[in-house]
């Protein structure tokens, strides 16, 4: 549990994206839903313009069906009327509309909308889509004064002495055939959103 871990981590959240049908009489369309736990907002210091964003009590297992809005679609798609407390329908399942995020921000994957995944989350309830629910990623803010050097060796530490989290039988051959490295490691954000791109795109920005 990374949020057990004092002097290393100062906030973690946890997310993943789906795509859904909203359903709606007028202007029915496909739309790019973000699973966010309760702490992925204040995480990135991100903020709600109209309403608010979803509580750590509201998140949880058997918690109320609710729904933000990103600035963008509430615009194209909702023509900025006054959304809050209204009922949305996502694949079927109505969900309650609390509030509008600022312009801009879309994450993960330029997100139309999000809605609360509960920590834990089984796989029965963090997606209401068909089929298997994607794996969330995990995302933290290291505590001050921790590089990620520091936190990747406290992790590793950490993993390995944990009996439960050793891989399965028939994953080991895998791990072992494609060096792969099981235990957990902190990546900078920007990092793993750019990934091997970076170059490209700094070119890019230079052209």
């Amino acid at each position: 549990n990374m949020r057990a871990m004092p002097g290393l981590i100062s906030g973690v959240a946890a997310y993943f994206s789906t795509t859904a049908n909203l359903i709606d009489a007028v202007r029915p369309a496909r739309v790019t839903v973000g699973h966010a736990s309760a702490g992925l907002f204040n995480l990135l210091g991100a903020a709600a313009v109209v309403g608010r964003v979803f509580s750590d009590s509201e998140a949880r297992v058997g918690g109320p069906p609710l729904a933000v809005l990103s600035y963008g679609f509430w615009q194209s798609h909702f023509g900025s009327r006054d959304m809050l407390d209204s009922v949305i329908s996502l694949d079927g399942n109505p969900f309650t509309v609390i509030g509008v995020m600022r312009a801009g921000f879309t994450f993960p994957d330029r997100s139309d909308l999000w809605v609360p995944i509960p920590i834990p989350s089984p796989p029965a309830v963090i997606s209401f889509s068909r089929g298997l629910p994607p794996q969330p990623h995990t995302i933290a803010r290291l505590a001050p004064g921790v590089s990620v050097d520091e936190a990747n060796a406290r992790l590793y530490s950490l993993w390995h002495a944990d009996q439960r989290t050793q891989p399965p039988a028939w994953m080991k051959d895998a791990i072992q055939k494609e060096q792969t490295r099981w235990y957990q490691t902190a990546v900078p954000m920007q990092e793993s959103l750019v990934g091997d791109r970076r170059v490209t795109l700094l070119i890019l920005l230079g052209a």
